[in-house]
């Protein structure tokens, strides 16, 4: 998606989803992120990043940010 540096600066508002038509026999959708804070964007314009599901569940990226942000928000 970005670089680490980038990615520090997303907050739960940046985060989206969207549903993707015609992509398939199945409903997919994807999670999206807005990235405006970065170092290299220097001129304000809004860039966009996403990510889809993986059929595996230890290499999915939306899985492991569902992990992550019910850890930030109930564990820790």
């Amino acid at each position: 998606m970005a670089r680490a540096q980038s990615m520090c600066f997303i907050r739960l508002p940046d985060l989206f989803t969207m549903d993707l038509k015609r992509e398939g026999p199945t409903k997919s959708s994807i999670v999206g992120v807005i990235m405006d804070r970065r170092k290299s964007n220097q001129f304000g314009r809004v860039d966009y990043g996403g990510c889809v599901r993986h059929t595996d569940v230890q290499a999915c990226p939306v899985g492991a940010l569902a992990l992550h942000t019910f850890w930030y928000f109930h564990v820790r």
